[in-house]
């Protein structure tokens, strides 16, 4: 892997290190200038072809940059898979289903798969970089919203679930941190991010992520089978974006707690409030 320092641009090659944090890229000083990024992936050329210039998200998962296609000169995306999962097998198994899937989603409203490949051990995806706006950023600033604000936004996201269950794919992690708002000539587009927990259940049930016992998801938007470890499927997904609906409208979750168990109690066994917040457009 090929290594250009920030700091001062000069060339080297990266020197092979293991990060003592959990994952986390570690931090080598450049040989010329002495000077160090914080992130020792910045500025390194993977696979010949791809630049990464910065850091623009970490998650249980990976670690998503923004790099250039030096080619095509254009920027794109790269989701690097955390070294301390990339060990284990099943963990590599669900990275590359995540990039297969990806590549048999084609939708408008999905963010793309460029690529996808290994380099120096690490597994790595090459994404469309999207720019916009999390919806959980405008939710905090516009919710509650009234139907007719929030249904385009829903209509979408429902229209990439449909597309997705009828290939057998479930996102199983659907929030809106997970959802994008782009700015287009026809208006806000949605873009979905992270398929990162895709289980694909036609006919591959012998190979199935989500098993009794093991739970995945964000809890204030888990389904009630979800919070018990069984029986995932395309309504997981559909039970979230009612979750997600619900914030939207009333300007609250329906259930709080103040740890992740509670609110998975909460999902299993309580009905939802049903009062809504006065709306503000």
């Amino acid at each position: 892997m090929t290594k250009v320092c920030p700091v001062c641009g000069a060339s080297a090659v990266a020197t092979e290190v293991r990060s003592l944090n959990f994952g986390a890229p570690p931090v080598v000083p450049c040989e010329s200038c002495g000077r160090a990024p914080a992130d020792v992936r910045i500025g390194s050329v993977v696979a010949g072809k791809y630049r990464i210039e910065r850091a623009l998200g970490r998650g249980g998962m990976g670690v998503v940059y923004q790099a250039t296609h030096l080619d095509l000169g254009e920027p794109v995306a790269m989701k690097f898979l955390h070294e301390h999962w990339a060990v284990i097998g099943e963990i590599r198994a669900r990275f590359r289903r995540e990039a297969v899937a990806l590549a048999r989603l084609r939708h408008p409203a999905v963010v793309s798969l460029l690529d996808f490949g290994e380099s120096d051990g690490a597994l790595y995806m090459v994404m469309e970089l999207v720019r916009g706006r999390r919806l959980s950023e405008r939710l905090l600033e516009l919710a509650p919203l009234t139907p007719h604000r929030a249904g385009p936004w829903f209509e979408q996201i429902l229209a990439v679930l449909e597309a997705a269950h009828g290939l057998g794919l479930v996102h199983r992690d659907m929030k809106p941190d997970n959802v994008m708002l782009t700015d287009t000539a026809d208006g806000e587009r949605v873009k979905v991010l992270d398929f990162g927990l895709v289980g694909i259940t036609a006919g591959l049930d012998e190979e199935k992520l989500t098993e009794t016992g093991r739970v995945q998801g964000t809890a204030w938007y888990m389904s009630p089978e979800q919070c018990r470890g069984v029986d995932v499927g395309a309504k997981t997904d559909v039970y979230a974006v009612g979750v997600m609906l619900f914030e939207a409208l009333a300007g609250r979750l329906p259930f709080e707690g103040e740890d992740r168990a509670s609110v998975m109690a909460q999902h299993m066994f309580v009905a939802p409030r049903r009062s809504l917040g006065p709306r503000r457009r």
